[in-house]
């Protein structure tokens, strides 16, 4: 009798003499056809000795306790772009997850702005604390299994029991390619990520009361369902007008710059808004997914080999100004600033309008002035001039009089030295 090896060998023979191909390159087809996906690292979201991705100072008894926005910024944007992916029909039949610990050995030490019942209940197995690194490893799984199933109902049963197999401080999630686009992970656009730093609760304000100064920001995904993530506020004087010049810049990893204004409590009035924008030219082979991707999560299209987005914004006295940018994608990076005209209105004291050349400090009572009939040395506030001394000179240019201004009216008259 053939023992049952050789059968299967003999089976194999057969195969290969019926379709005429290669045995171990068909093996290998049928294992690509299997399809690895996605897969997520997420390294950073966990803190030493723990096997949960929440903020330092968050309480919990059991993880159906954790808020969405108590979660590590990280952890945080993977739940927020599947949800969205799933919201718009992305599929998703089973979800594999990995995880570990350090080879060190385990210790009871607290991490910074944590405690000790939260480093205890990471260790926790079969009714006790044990530090042992096989422990944490499966309870790291077992968390963002449980983490993943709370704030992504629809994953529920879907999930394979986690594997603790990592020989460090890791989990890994692994969901269907095309889900979601891995930005991390890809070398196109790694050198662009940043690890994301907050999570925004709250519409964060920028106030920019400077022209020039430039701004960087990086961080999660913004808040659903709009991704609003930040907001410049052009904190000037509500009376400044004038022309000043925004730029901002998304680099590969797609953000928005929407212009708007509004008078003190009124409604807000768009002015321009740049739409979803990436310095990945349009004929890249990844721009195709990371459009669709946009597309997907937000609605709108993507515009691509954008390298930049500038917009004049006229601004008119008693309005207030402020840039909101939208980012979909945690890990994002962009930068922007504001540049002012040389020239601006200004009244004084006695409602005189004059035209001020920002670089200088010199004024004229003429838009194209030569800018040396008059000149102030001191304050403004509220558009007027407030304190300190205003050269007058006559239609020669020779100086008449110095006139000393104080809380916004003419004192006395200076000394001409």
């Amino acid at each position: 009798m053939k023992n049952k090896i050789q059968s299967l060998n003999e089976q194999i023979e057969r195969m290969k003499t019926l379709y005429e191909f290669n045995f171990n390159y068909d093996r290998k087809l049928l294992n690509e056809d299997k399809n690895e996906g996605e897969t997520f690292k997420f390294k950073e979201t966990f803190p030493d000795n723990l096997a949960y991705p929440v903020q330092p100072g968050v309480t919990f008894n059991t993880i159906n306790d954790i808020k969405l926005n108590e979660l590590t910024p990280e952890f945080y944007d993977f739940i927020i772009k599947l949800n969205a992916a799933i919201s718009k029909g992305a599929k998703i039949d089973n979800v594999q997850i990995q995880s570990g610990a350090s080879s060190e050995g385990a210790t009871n030490q607290i991490p910074t702005g944590y405690s000790q019942e939260l480093v205890n209940k990471s260790y926790y197995d079969n009714g006790k604390v044990t530090y042992d690194n096989k422990v944490i490893a499966l309870n790291r799984g077992k968390t963002i299994k449980g983490l993943i199933e709370k704030f992504v109902t629809s994953l529920k049963g879907k999930i394979s029991d986690p594997n603790p197999n990592l020989n460090e401080k890791e989990v890994r999630v692994t969901i269907p390619s095309g889900v979601l686009f891995n930005f991390k992970e890809n070398p196109k656009f790694s050198k662009e990520y940043r690890t994301p730093t907050k999570v925004f609760t709250n519409t964060s304000a920028i106030k920019v009361n400077k022209c020039g100064a430039p701004i960087k920001a990086t961080g999660s995904a913004g808040i659903l369902p709009s991704y609003l993530a930040d907001r410049i506020v052009i904190d000037f004087d509500v009376n400044y007008s004038g022309e000043i010049i925004f730029n901002g810049d998304s680099f590969i990893i797609p953000d928005r710059f929407v212009i708007k204004r509004n008078k003190l409590g009124g409604k807000e009035d768009l002015i321009k808004d740049s739409g979803y924008i990436t310095s990945l030219s349009s004929g890249d082979p990844d721009f195709t997914s990371l459009s669709k991707q946009v597309k997907t999560i937000t609605g709108m299209d993507l515009q691509g080999g954008v390298n930049g987005f500038t917009y004049t914004i006229n601004k008119e006295s008693g309005y207030n100004y402020f840039i909101d940018i939208y980012a979909p994608f945690g890990g994002t990076y962009w930068t922007a600033n504001l540049k002012c005209s040389t020239q601006s209105e200004f009244k004084d004291g006695e409602g005189q309008t004059y035209y001020v050349d920002l670089k200088t400090g010199k004024h004229s009572d003429k838009k194209e002035g030569n800018f040396q009939e008059l000149s102030y040395e001191g304050d403004f506030k509220n558009g007027k001039f407030f304190s300190g001394r205003k050269y007058v000179y006559d239609n020669d240019g020779i100086l008449e009089k110095i006139e000393v201004w104080e809380n916004g009216k003419f004192a006395r008259l200076g000394t001409i030295e």
